[in-house]
């Protein structure tokens, strides 16, 4: 005759729950309200993510095809480029413009970069959030 099994293991595999199991969804069970709030977070950091490394990275590097001569020379190379925009998304574009324009005109086309940058991120997702429901 086989020993008992103690505690909840053997107890388990023979086909009783134990409390602290009882009345939660199963891993089939992947439905409402709450699961489709947690997808939208999800699918929100993702996009977030995405559209902070790729507006930035876009805005620098059609500068920088545009640039010629001293402003070139003083434009990132393409490992500090993408350390820059990657680390710090948006706060590297004003950098970028005084690195390469070297003035006002530079600190002007930066900040209005950065603006338009941050426009272009935070509307999109703030957008999605809207059309899923989720209110932060």
């Amino acid at each position: 005759m086989a020993a008992p099994v103690a505690g909840w293991v053997g107890r388990v595999a023979l086909g009783a729950t134990p409390p602290s199991w009882a009345g939660m969804a199963g891993p089939t069970q992947a439905s409402g309200p709450a699961y489709a709030a947690r997808v939208g977070h999800v699918l929100l950091y993702t996009v977030s993510f995405v559209l902070g490394i790729a507006v930035p990275a876009g805005i620098v590097r059609y500068d920088v095809a545009r640039l010629n001569g001293e402003r070139l020379a003083r434009a990132w190379p393409d490992a500090s480029l993408w350390s820059a925009v990657v680390v710090f998304g948006p706060l590297c574009l004003p950098v970028h413009f005084l690195r390469t324009r070297r003035g006002w005109v530079g600190l002007g086309l930066g900040l209005g970069a950065f603006v338009s940058a941050v426009l272009l991120i935070s509307l999109p997702v703030e957008g999605l959030a809207w059309l899923f429901g989720i209110a932060d």
